[in-house]
């Protein structure tokens, strides 16, 4: 037993691309004072089991936009099914689709036994004929997991209610989409390494484990980029920008702690800087008025999602807004926000040497350092308008 009263199953251990997924968050979202690994993560951990929360599922469709109802939490975000749209339709290769449920960052058509996910740049659908994967012996099972994780589930016959308790022992704050579908089916996304779903008809509530390793998501059928620019080009700024921000919406959220107050979506974001496409690892700045996010590259490929974590030094004429230091890149990758009418030129030094001058772009700056360093060791040279040093000293 433990802290659900449910007998959740036994500790698995992580399958290695949820457990760096973990890893990046913590790291990502560790304060700037470094407290060593164990217990900056350990740290992370009892304040991300405090996020978890509930997403409610309600009723919409074409022309019944979906009504909201009032709740205290606004980290419960509200989920919508519905008669999915003819363009979405076309999409998923025009399988025959009679339910299409929204969710942040993406939808799912269910429909002639395939199902097909659509995010801001992604289309997936899920092969004819696929087996359920039973869950326990309580009559639910797993009928599909989608790339970027959510469930498609068959519950027991007769299921009035649905709910989930989750392994205590997860460091995600993601909070849960959990809910029942029409004919039977359920909806779930979760990142914990297990769950405990519990199915309630009348007075009776059957419990069934499951457990992300033993479900993994299967080969699509299809796969295939779908550009919001219209431009064929990964590398077309409005797709950079789009595929930025389907990293988060897909892989975290939906709308976790260090986003700002004005953040509504990612309608609006647009590209400032691209440093390190050529290099071993980078990253992309993206800004909306005075508000940045930034996304690692790892050998040209966006990688990850951060919003930005103050870390450096305070009173510099900028904010260092993201550091990325992988020892597998040799590089170490800052970048953050300044103010170009005041700031003109960037100028950074490695303790053994290594130089590199900062690109600046629109309210931020980027810079690839040769050489893994921690900030102390770093020194900074910001210089103003007419030569003016506004400061030379330690990053950090």
């Amino acid at each position: 037993m433990n802290d659900t009263g449910l007998p959740l199953p036994p500790r698995r251990a992580l399958p290695p691309d949820v457990r760096e997924r973990m890893r990046r968050r913590v790291l990502a979202e560790a304060p700037a004072r470094r407290r060593g690994p164990v217990v900056a993560a350990a740290a992370a951990a009892v304040v991300l089991l405090a996020g978890g929360g509930v997403v409610y599922l309600t009723r919409g469709g074409e022309g019944d936009p979906a009504v909201t109802p009032a709740r205290p939490d606004p980290t419960k975000v509200a989920t919508t099914y519905g008669k999915p749209a003819d363009s979405d339709v076309a999409k998923c290769d025009g399988m025959a689709s009679t339910l299409s449920v929204t969710m942040p960052g993406r939808r799912i058509l269910l429909g002639d036994g395939r199902f097909c996910e659509i995010t801001s740049t992604k289309v997936s659908v899920s092969k004819a004929g696929v087996e359920p994967t039973p869950l326990g012996d309580a009559g639910a099972a797993v009928l599909w997991k989608s790339p970027t994780g959510v469930v498609v589930g068959r519950a027991p016959q007769g299921t009035e209610a649905m709910t989930v308790a989750s392994n205590p022992a997860s460091i995600s704050d993601v909070p849960k989409i959990a809910d029942l579908l029409p004919g039977g089916l359920f909806v779930l996304r979760t990142v914990y390494p297990a769950d405990v779903l519990s199915f309630r008809s009348g007075d009776t509530t059957t419990t069934a484990p499951l457990v992300e390793a033993d479900v993994p998501a299967p080969e699509p059928a299809v796969a295939k980029d779908v550009w919001p620019s219209g431009m064929n080009d990964p590398t077309h700024p409005d797709n950079l920008v789009a595929r930025c921000f389907d990293l988060w919406l897909t892989d975290g959220p939906p709308f976790p702690r260090g986003a700002p107050a004005s953040f509504d979506g990612p309608t609006g974001w647009q590209p400032s800087l691209l440093v390190g496409k050529a290099d071993a690892a980078g990253v992309l700045v993206v800004y909306r008025d005075s508000d940045t996010a930034y996304c690692g590259l790892r050998d040209g490929v966006l990688a990850d999602f951060h919003w930005p974590t103050a870390r450096g030094r305070a009173g510099l004429p900028f904010t260092l807004g993201f550091v990325s230091d992988a020892p597998e890149s040799g590089l170490t990758v800052l970048a953050g926000a300044v103010d170009p009418k005041a700031v003109t030129r960037l100028e950074f030094t490695g303790p053994g040497g290594a130089h590199a001058e900062a690109e600046l772009g629109v309210g931020a700056f980027a810079v690839n350092l040769p050489g893994v360093s921690g900030l102390p060791d770093i020194t900074v040279k910001a210089v103003g308008r007419g030569g003016n040093v506004l400061y030379e000293g330690p990053l950090g």
